[in-house]
């Protein structure tokens, strides 16, 4: 969860710096923006232009710190500051890539929303199935799972 909660700016700073890379290397490692190493004009745009906008991983990442933070934050509570700052940095990485980095704004239907809004209903049920197991399972810790003879 700590290395998914970093993701987004790893993402934001390779999302930039490799297309700038590629863009310098084209200019034959110059500042002019006038000497280019691209014969076709698709090619040229295919390294000059921005990137396209997928929100299905963006969705799915939101997904899997819901579920993951639910499941088992009732026995790891660190995981609730986790999600809160996963969350937090999705968003200002997220504002940030849609100003300066994507190419167009994504055409939004609701389809996909209420798609992933039906698949979180599931999290609070799953969340007090597994808080209710491992809170009442007192068994774990009692001799007969770790086989240790006591001296009466």
């Amino acid at each position: 969860m700590l290395i998914n909660a970093v993701m987004p700016t790893v993402t934001l700073v390779t999302g930039w710096l490799i297309p700038f890379l590629y863009r310098w290397y084209d200019r034959k490692f110059t500042s002019d923006v006038y000497i280019t190493r691209q014969t076709s004009m698709g090619a040229y745009k295919a390294i000059h232009l921005e990137a396209e906008y997928s929100t299905h991983s963006r969705f799915a990442n939101s997904l899997l710190v819901v579920y993951v933070s639910m499941l088992y934050g009732v026995g790891l509570p660190i995981l609730f500051p986790i999600a809160a700052f996963n969350f937090f940095n999705s968003y200002i990485c997220e504002r940030i890539a849609m100003v300066y980095q994507i190419r167009l704004p994504p055409m939004y239907d609701e389809a996909q929303t209420v798609n992933c809004i039906s698949m979180l209903r599931w999290s609070p049920i799953l969340m007090l199935m597994n808080a209710y197991w491992m809170l009442e399972n007192k068994q774990i810790f009692s001799n007969q799972y770790f086989f240790i003879d006591t001296v009466e």
